[in-house]
């Protein structure tokens, strides 16, 4: 960088260093607060508006401003205390909500289970039924059709034959 260049550049840098948005005047704004606006009366005598300042302790019952700042902020540490007080109920019912659920799926998936073994059985009953029949026959025993079964034997052969 050549020093004509550097030069002007500290040039633009001082020069934007003592650039003044404030125009010299660094005095603070005075405070502003809405509820003692003139203007803002007719916005603030609503019911409803007037209900909300009371319960947050910004006006007294009968309309006034409170300028004393330590009942503003005790209520605002009670409702401050209601609103955690409700979070953890509510985290509360949550968790509970989420422990019931846990048990409803831990029963369910019992009672599925029940049913499958249940089921199993059943079949496997139902299984070994069949293979006697079919071992019952095949050994020459007639099956009748309630239950009953005869084996006769005629001369070398055996023959099943059916009652009537």
């Amino acid at each position: 960088m050549t020093t004509n260049h550097r030069h002007h550049h500290l040039q633009l840098k001082s020069r934007e260093d003592g650039f003044d948005l404030d125009f010299g005047v660094r005095a603070k704004l005075p405070e502003y607060n809405a509820l003692r606006d003139v203007n803002m009366k007719h916005y603030f005598e609503n019911a409803d508006r007037q209900e909300y300042l009371w319960r947050t302790g910004q006006i007294d019952r009968t309309g006034r401003v409170i300028a004393d700042s330590t009942k503003n902020e005790s209520k605002r540490r009670i409702i401050d205390s209601e609103f955690r007080r409700a979070e953890k109920m509510e985290q509360n019912l949550r968790r509970d909500e989420e422990e019931i659920r846990y048990k409803v799926r831990l029963a369910l998936k019992r009672e599925i289970e029940t049913k499958r073994t249940a089921e199993r059985v059943r079949r496997m009953k139902v299984e070994r039924t069949l293979r006697r029949d079919i071992l019952s026959v095949e050994r020459g025993w007639s099956l009748l059709e309630d239950g009953e079964t005869t084996k006769r034997t005629v001369g070398k052969g055996t023959k099943m034959t059916k009652r009537k």
